[in-house]
């Protein structure tokens, strides 16, 4: 249900929006720029080098085991992918090609290489291997019986057929070899046959054909029977609609099949493979047993790894106990069997799990061992005051700065005396960790640290600082990342609802926001005061806005010059008729739309947010579960962001009746409409009226409005048309929109 408009709104905001009445108008998601990230480190190369900012619980499995391992004093896997494949173009026109030549062209040539199976799921059936093997089998036999001969012919009409099995046709089998054919011609062909069944999905028929090959020493196909036989298997296992009990045995006897490939020396070209298949197979086979001996390897073992083996430790761990985070602990079946398999996933599930149970775990597995991964693991769980507090505050004090673990310490020692009201350690603390980005520091890091400077402010200098975030990476140009200054979602729901109109103007001309910041909470600051019949607030903000907002100095201008409060108000309706990005809410994180305006908009664009939608509570504050930012969910476990500790009782009173007028003036276009509709009538000559309303009816069908108050468009239309009906406004607006 998100989608562009709706990102930028509270949950609350959807819901209400939701309603029966309201439309809006939207596009594609935006790209959210992230200040901190949730399943893969912001920093993916420094952290493989084994600077692991903060390590965090949902991170991927994968992540994390690279993380306990240099937690554990170990050097960090050197990972390397897989060897490449042969680059091959086009394999299978290629083999169409050689087929046309021979059999002349198809009538209805055979499209696709998709084969449906149960559950509607179509895997793609026939792979580029198959035809490379084809076309070099061609090669081969046209060396050996000649261009054009029949031989050729009868194997070309055989492999054709092999592959007509590749989409949704019926079982096709190839023709039997001829009367009298050679040996040669006889092998080839129980080859093609038992392919055509792998292809035809006919699992058993295909495993039993490929082991009579295996066993057949005259056969050139030989080596491959029981690896074919195997792979036949292994479908029936993972492909197939077979019932547990007898996939498990398809995979016990793939196995075994693959063994006796790597026990025969004439077999040796596809040994690795074949080792790589047993690997495949117990994974899914005895997943316990290799969760044991791969969570040994990337804990202690050779620092050399394959990407592909650190992600299967993820996916044996999903196997095992289930691939989701924040999982209740004490519902992990067979949990006490399980954590045995290896420290390495005792630690994972301990430091992923939720609960009384996981939290208990991880502190008795840390006063056990007094190793710094489940330091880690236990100081993540506490939340609230515990008796292991002071312990674990001690050990975590005599993290050294050099330690791997110092950030992620750092951030949970003083997430920890912020939870315990400990605020004279906390800062002090706060204040010795890094500001900037640094070596070994990445800009992850730094945001979490100004997010916990944030959650103590003392005054609203302390808060602004603290409230200016990286986000990024953004791609403007190929293989160049920016970062760019943005606020979080913690910054955004005290700009947005805990401060006062006289306190937002505060932050806006205060000078420790960056200009893009400025712009941001000065538009916000000047739109609420106009809206609030705040011309004092608005006139002390207009200068700052200016400045940060270019585009917007001479319509500040106009506004600062007028003597009369009804003047400032028609001067300011128009400012914001102009100016689509004119809103009263403060956003959070920046997308790939937002990064482009560091002003207001002044020209409606697509999927661009358009003034603001009323009717709703302004809290930017994301329900439970709902939030973007990884912040929130692990500083704010109640999705609240409290107010800060210098807005006084009066101001949150002043914040409460803020809000509620607030509220009741509603969507921006009900409100640019009445008043538009109020100065053509109060003012029936005054032709920058007449811009008023075309502008409102240009932008009613743009923004957020409610249905039941279309007649405003069409009055203003109307009020155009009639009063001034050749301004060229008028003819610039031919219809209204509901």
């Amino acid at each position: 249900m998100k989608n562009a408009c709706l990102r930028l709104l509270s949950a609350t905001a959807i819901s209400m929006l939701c309603a029966v009445g309201v439309v809006w108008t939207c596009g594609p998601d935006p790209a959210p720029l992230p200040t901190t990230t949730t399943l893969d480190p912001f920093d993916a190369a420094a952290f493989n080098r084994g600077e692991l900012g903060v390590v965090r619980p949902r991170f991927r499995r994968a992540n994390l085991a690279m993380a306990y391992r240099v937690l554990g004093a170990q050097p960090p896997l050197r990972l390397r992918a897989e060897a490449p494949a042969v680059a091959a173009t086009f394999p299978e026109n290629r083999w169409r090609k050689l087929r046309d030549g021979v059999l002349g062209p198809s009538p209805v040539p055979a499209e696709g290489r998709k084969r449906r199976m149960v559950d509607y799921v179509t895997p793609l059936n026939c792979l580029d291997d198959a035809f490379l093997t084809a076309e070099r089998t061609f090669a081969l036999r046209e060396r050996q019986f000649g261009s054009g001969s029949a031989a050729v012919r009868d194997w070309t009409r055989a492999q054709d057929a092999v592959f007509a099995n590749c989409n949704e046709e019926p079982l096709l089998l190839p023709d039997p070899a001829p009367a009298g054919a050679d040996a040669l011609t006889r092998a080839d062909r129980a080859y093609q046959t038992a392919a055509a069944y792998f292809y035809g999905m006919l699992y058993e028929e295909a495993a039993r054909r490929f082991r009579a090959i295996g066993d057949d020493a005259s056969s050139p196909w030989r080596p491959y029977g029981r690896y074919l036989a195997a792979r036949s298997l292994i479908r029936t296992a993972t492909m197939g609609a077979a019932p547990p009990a007898e996939s498990r045995q398809a995979l016990v006897a793939a196995e075994a099949e693959l063994r006796a490939v790597i026990d025969d020396p004439i077999a040796s070209p596809i040994h690795a493979s074949a080792r790589g298949l047993i690997t495949f197979v117990r994974m899914r086979s005895k997943p316990r047993e290799e969760l044991r001996a791969l969570a040994s390897r990337i804990a202690t073992g050779s620092s050399e790894m394959t990407w592909a083996e650190l992600g299967d430790f993820s996916y044996l761990m999903d196997k095992t106990v289930g691939d989701t985070v924040d999982y209740p602990y004490d519902g992990i079946a067979e949990v006490s069997d399980v954590r045995t398999t290896h420290d390495l996933v005792d630690w994972t599930l301990a430091l992923q799990g939720s609960g009384a149970v996981a939290r208990d775990r991880a502190i008795a597995r840390w006063q056990e061992t007094q190793t710094e991964p489940w330091l880690v693991a236990a100081l993540w769980h506490l939340q609230s005051a515990h008796p292991a507090a002071d312990e674990l505050l001690t050990a975590a004090a005599a993290v050294r700065p050099t330690s791997p673990a110092y950030s992620t310490v750092a951030f949970l020692r003083s997430r920890l005396l912020v939870v315990l009201a400990r605020l004279d350690e906390a800062r002090p603390l706060l204040a010795s960790l890094p500001d900037a980005p640094a070596p070994g520091i990445s800009r992850e890091t730094v945001n979490l640290f100004r997010a916990q400077r944030l959650m103590i402010a003392r005054d609203l200098d302390e808060f602004l600082r603290a409230a200016v975030r990286e986000a990024g990476p953004l791609y403007r140009q190929p293989n160049t990342a920016e970062f760019i200054a943005s606020f979080d979602e913690d910054a955004a729901a005290v700009l947005d609802d805990r401060l006062p109109v006289d306190r937002l103007v505060d932050a806006a001309v205060s000078p420790a926001l960056p200009r893009r910041l400025r712009a941001r909470v000065a538009t916000a600051a000047f739109t609420r005061a106009i809206l609030l019949g705040r011309h004092d607030a608005a006139r002390r903000v207009a200068p700052a806005l200016a400045a940060a907002a270019p585009q917007l100095a001479a319509d500040l201008d106009r506004y600062l010059r007028e003597s009369t409060n009804e003047a400032r108000a028609r001067a300011a309706v128009l400012l914001i008729l102009r100016t689509p990005g004119m809103t009263k809410d403060i956003r959070g994180l920046d997308d790939n739309y937002s990064v482009d305006h560091d002003e207001p908009r002044r020209t409606f664009e697509s999927f661009a947010a358009v003034w603001w939608c009323g009717a709703y509570p302004s809290v930017q504050q994301p329900a439970p579960g709902d939030a973007q930012s990884e912040l929130i969910h692990y500083l704010y476990p109640s999705h609240n962001v409290p107010y800060p500790s210098f807005i006084t009782a009066a101001e949150r009173a002043a914040v409460d009746r803020e809000r509620a007028a607030l509220e009741a003036i509603g969507h921006a276009t009900t409100y640019l409409a009445e008043a538009a509709l109020e100065w053509a009538r109060a003012r029936p000559t005054d032709t920058e009226a007449a811009e008023a309303l075309a502008r409102i009816v240009a932008g009613w069908r743009r923004a957020c409005r409610d249905v039941e108050k279309s007649e405003l468009s069409r009055r203003s239309f109307q009020a155009l048309h009639r009063q001034f009906p050749n301004s060229e406004w008028a003819k610039r607006t031919r219809y209204w929109y509901r």
